[in-house]
């Protein structure tokens, strides 16, 4: 084998080692309304609600926009209060794409076939005044127009509900919205 072709194949098999395993998932900017129900064995009625509204249309320069409320029924209710990224998740070499944590949780949750994925890293603020505090979290929705159900889930990463994790088939909806 040629030198030439061993740098080749050493360089070509490089790239894909890079390119394939565990890199940052990105986002490009969008916009996306998400709500209503997810299953969640430990609430009250086995339901926890939610719903998100993002806009990262205008990003950048200007931050993307997220609200989000979510309550449980467990005693887990908050707010969004910040927003890192929000928008539809793309691949690792998206082009424009902008590395995102929540995307790149989204697209290890193993949610059902395919769909829109979108996701969110924000700053939340507990809303139970027996668990005051704020924290870091993630959400993900998957938009599987025409057919539904599609897919939501919430991780809170730090704060006064560290480590929490609801997931599954919304009942409800995912909505994309066309940059205007």
């Amino acid at each position: 084998m040629s030198n030439h072709l061993r740098l080749l194949t050493a360089v070509t098999s490089a790239f894909l080692i890079i390119t394939f395993s565990g890199c940052t998932a990105t986002w490009v900017p969008g916009k996306f309304t998400a709500g209503g129900t997810l299953p969640n064995p430990g609430a009250d009625n086995d339901k926890a609600t939610f719903t998100a509204h993002a806009d990262s249309c205008d990003t950048p320069p200007t931050p993307p926009k997220l609200d989000v409320n979510y309550d449980g029924h467990d005693g887990v209710t908050l707010m969004s209060t910040s927003v890192m990224d929000a928008g539809k998740c793309a691949g690792p070499l998206a082009p424009g794409g902008l590395p995102s944590a929540a995307c790149t949780f989204c697209t290890t949750l193993g949610g059902p076939g395919a769909g829109t994925l979108y996701g969110a890293d924000f700053m939340y603020e507990s809303k139970n005044p027996d668990r005051p505090g704020t924290g870091k979290a993630m959400i993900c929705a998957v938009d599987h127009e025409p057919s539904p159900p599609d897919f939501g889930a919430i991780k809170l990463i730090n704060g006064p509900f560290a480590g929490y994790l609801v997931k599954g088939p919304l009942s409800g909806t995912v909505e994309a919205h066309p940059c205007s």
